[in-house]
């Protein structure tokens, strides 16, 4: 608050205090269109504490009853703005069960398989809604051989999100090991539909297409994901 005074005071002023007034602004608005995050905000901390000291100082020396009574409304009103509780972007990402999964995911590259199934619990506890918690606990029960298991599990998270093109494709593969093939094929081809660029996607499709005896659009599949990617370098 006695920064957003001393930006007043500032922009009345002008000179060196106008341009400390205009930097904070500038700034500040760049952060609010960007990210408003922490590690961004620390430029502006050193150019605040001379607003704040500016606009202390504007209440404390001003010329008139009149001008100070001013100074003291416009720091009430600045203190009222910046406590007012508004939902920032970040307010709706749950940071716990984030945690929890990154450190699923984590352990889970190292090949431990029973801890990651900790961290996503831990995760779906904090949110049950996180279609990326379930896909994962799926991948993770889905290395470990669990096939029941790991089918409700992507279930769950394209029922959360449907056009989730991962969870599609691993559980066609689970599909496929507990020999429904026919199932397995119709999700890839919808992962495929939604996601034209999806070779993995294709190649599996592929293979459930060679195993019904589908041989020839097996070939096309695969002759489809080995073309080469063309795009911009």
């Amino acid at each position: 608050p006695l920064a957003l005074l001393g930006m007043v005071v500032g922009f009345r002023r002008g000179g060196d205090a106008g341009y400390l007034a205009g930097f904070a602004v500038l700034y500040g608005l760049a952060l609010v269109g960007f990210f408003p995050s922490a590690r961004y905000t620390v430029p502006m901390l050193p150019v605040l504490l001379v607003l704040a000291f500016l606009g202390a100082g504007a209440l404390i020396h001003a010329p008139s009853t009149k001008t100070r009574a001013i100074h003291a409304a416009i720091l009430l009103l600045a203190a009222v703005v910046v406590n007012v509780p508004a939902k920032m972007p970040t307010d709706r990402v749950n940071f716990r069960a984030e945690l929890h999964r990154h450190v699923g995911i984590g352990l889970q590259t190292r090949g431990r398989l029973d801890e990651p199934l900790v961290q996503y619990d831990l995760a779906l506890e904090a949110d049950p809604n996180a279609a990326a918690t379930h896909y994962y606990r799926g991948t993770a029960l889905l290395a470990d051989d669990r096939l029941d298991e790991a089918e409700p599990a992507f279930r769950r998270a394209l029922s959360i999100r449907d056009d989730y093109t991962e969870a599609m494709h691993d559980l066609a593969i689970v599909l496929y090991r507990a020999k429904r093939i026919d199932e397995a094929i119709t999700l890839l081809e919808q992962a495929i539909a939604i996601r034209p660029d999806y070779r993995s996607a294709m190649r599996n499709l592929a293979v459930a297409l060679a195993a019904s005896g589908r041989r020839e659009e097996a070939e096309r599949w695969l002759k489809a994901a080995a073309r080469p990617e063309v795009g911009p370098y």
